[in-house]
């Protein structure tokens, strides 16, 4: 899986950070919590240890395209 760096490093520029909750303690089962600023949202969708970080990613990238194509 290739991660999109620039989105992440934007996201954590400005106050962004998604990361894996773990709801067992085996880390078998996660969902996924965002930051911003400080304020945090926990999602609702479960996910498996493979699965999660590509969703992270696709967020990451949600997010950058997001608040970067509305500028141009």
């Amino acid at each position: 899986m290739e991660l999109n760096f620039n989105a992440m490093r934007w996201c954590w520029n400005n106050g962004v950070k998604i990361f894996p909750h773990p709801l067992m303690s085996d880390g078998s089962i996660l969902k996924i919590v965002v930051s911003k600023n400080g304020d945090e949202i926990i999602g609702t969708k479960k996910y498996n240890e493979k699965e999660v970080y590509k969703k992270i990613d696709e967020l990451y990238t949600v997010f950058y395209k997001k608040n970067n194509e509305s500028t141009k």
